[in-house]
């Protein structure tokens, strides 16, 4: 399976926890083991986990960003570039599933997981992102390209990228 800018951000994703793993570490020798909570919250929230790593890693710089090294947010949740500005969380578990519940509101609107986004989003955009390039300009301002994004580092994931 290739991945697009318009596949879908929903569904089953390809990787395993221990995949994503050593795809990170592959670039990043010294990341943490995020791999099993990308999958339990992924599938959980009903969202494509090679999407969801996709994401972590570049919003993240292959986790090497401040945000995530010591606010535990793996996907910029109200990073602007302004000093100080953004989301943290107590754990890396936790900030994934607040990104998977931010991401399961933008696909599928309200539900169970709604509960865990800490950025409620404005009603018109609850379940406004089918494909991946519909992020572009909602997830990441201005986001050109985005979705596309996304799918390159999705398919050097299912692939065995480093």
């Amino acid at each position: 399976m290739d991945y697009t800018a318009a596949s879908p951000l929903t569904g089953a994703g390809l990787a395993g926890g221990t995949q994503i793993d050593g795809w990170i570490r592959g670039y990043t020798s010294s990341a943490p083991a995020i791999g099993a909570s990308v999958v339990a919250w992924a599938s959980a929230y009903g969202i494509n986990g090679d999407i969801v790593a996709a994401q972590i890693v570049h919003e993240t710089g292959w986790l090497t960003s401040a945000w995530f090294v010591q606010h535990h947010n793996p996907a910029g949740l109200g990073v602007t570039g302004d000093p100080g500005v953004g989301l943290s969380f107590a754990t890396n578990d936790a900030g994934i599933q607040a990104q998977c519940a931010h991401l399961a509101d933008y696909a599928r609107g309200t539900g169970p997981w709604t509960a865990s986004d800490p950025r409620p989003l404005p009603a018109e955009l609850l379940g406004s992102v089918h494909v991946l390039s519909d992020l572009d300009g909602r997830w990441a301002v201005p986001g050109n390209g985005y979705g596309a994004s996304l799918a390159a580092l999705a398919n050097d994931l299912t692939r065995g990228g480093a």
